[in-house]
């Protein structure tokens, strides 16, 4: 229960995170910008790998869970980033274009 609790504590802070980096990413596939979807899903994942590779060193156990946010912060960054680039939104270009 203990080792519940303290898995809990560290991921649901940062649960608006991973809520950001899915919305941006259903937009992103939506749009058939795949590529992009899939560059922040795998730099998620190498991240988490990785991060809980060094982190476990240091934090044991608790140093993996840590580095599930620290991907998530990464990957939501780049989803926004590309959703913010508005490659998805053709539509806007043809109302611009008509007006």
């Amino acid at each position: 229960m203990e080792v519940g609790i303290r898995f809990l504590q560290i991921l649901s802070p940062f649960y608006f995170v991973v809520s950001a980096k899915l919305v941006s990413d259903g937009v992103l596939r939506g749009a058939g910008m795949m590529k992009q979807f899939m560059a922040a899903t795998f730099t998620d994942l190498i991240l988490r790998v990785v991060f809980a590779k060094i982190l476990s060193v240091f934090f044991g156990t608790t140093g993996i869970w840590l580095a599930w946010p620290l991907g998530w912060t990464v990957a939501m960054g780049m989803s926004v980033m590309f959703y913010h680039s508005g490659a998805w939104n053709k539509e806007s270009s043809f109302l611009i274009c008509k007006s």
